[in-house]
């Protein structure tokens, strides 16, 4: 679920900008965390658009800030509701194919990323290593049609 409000002002301030802070603010801080954990895990957060605002879109590079275009471009035409129970989750049978394309995306998103590394290592607290045994596997989920069984 996204607000079209808020994406439309995201919008506006990646192509003219906000304001400079002399001072970082916590969602600046907050932004901040989130790409520098984008960085370690290679999976860049949808959460990240709760946190841009007038305030804090300065802190952003031309790199992070195509990486949120990439997010914004990959959202459903129309935001829907997910419920979410435990392991399962549905939606409104209307919203069933993008419900599918998004969870096929962000498998895609994930297989590329580094992100079980990145879980153990914050989990045990020292570095962890996890070699993928394919770097073609984002390939394959995403030209699948049902990943979600």
């Amino acid at each position: 679920m996204y607000k079209p409000k808020k994406i439309e002002e995201i919008k506006h301030l990646l192509n003219h900008g906000g304001y400079t802070q002399m001072e970082i603010s916590k969602s600046g801080r907050l932004l901040l965390e989130l790409f520098e954990h984008s960085k370690e895990s290679g999976y860049l957060s949808s959460r990240v658009l709760d946190v841009i605002n007038k305030n804090n879109i300065y802190l952003l590079s031309d790199e992070e800030r195509n990486q949120v275009w990439d997010i914004i471009n990959t959202l459903p035409a129309k935001p829907f509701d997910v419920y979410v129970v435990h392991d399962a989750f549905h939606s409104h049978p209307s919203y069933g194919n993008d419900l599918r394309w998004q969870y096929i995306h962000q498998m895609v998103l994930i297989s590329k990323s580094n992100m079980l590394s990145f879980l153990l290592s914050q989990i045990l607290n020292r570095e962890v290593e996890i070699t993928k045994y394919s770097e073609d596997l984002h390939l394959e989920i995403a030209k699948s049609e049902y990943a979600i069984c």
